[in-house]
């Protein structure tokens, strides 16, 4: 279950108070969590993306020019920036988790 109350707004409610209401919502439940990012560092991901789906398929020289061409025309957020999903300027992280860093880092707790 949600902990977001459930909003019915009446009809005619304008838009533009209905995002103005969902985002003071999002801020007061923000507030109440433990936000937490993991990131990756980029050419990293991009190497891991290759050699798991495309390494047998494909020269790495021919991935990266269809990852440079797919990037404008691409619909998933496969190859989006992390920082086009999470809004990381907009969301204050209590905790942003690097993947080289995770076991070192577990150890040290």
């Amino acid at each position: 279950s949600s902990d977001l109350p459930n909003l019915s707004l009446p009809v005619g409610v304008p838009e533009t108070y209905r995002s103005a209401l969902n985002l003071t919502l999002m801020g007061t439940t923000l507030k109440s969590y433990t936000k937490v990012i993991f990131v990756r560092e980029p050419f990293e991901r991009l190497v891991s993306a290759y050699m798991q789906q495309y390494a047998d398929t494909m020269p790495f020289k021919e991935f990266i020019s269809n990852v440079l061409s797919w990037q404008s025309r691409r619909s998933t957020s496969e190859w989006h920036p992390l920082v086009s999903l999470c809004n990381p300027c907009l969301i204050k992280y209590d905790y942003i988790i690097m993947y080289q860093f995770l076991g070192r880092d577990r150890q040290s707790t």
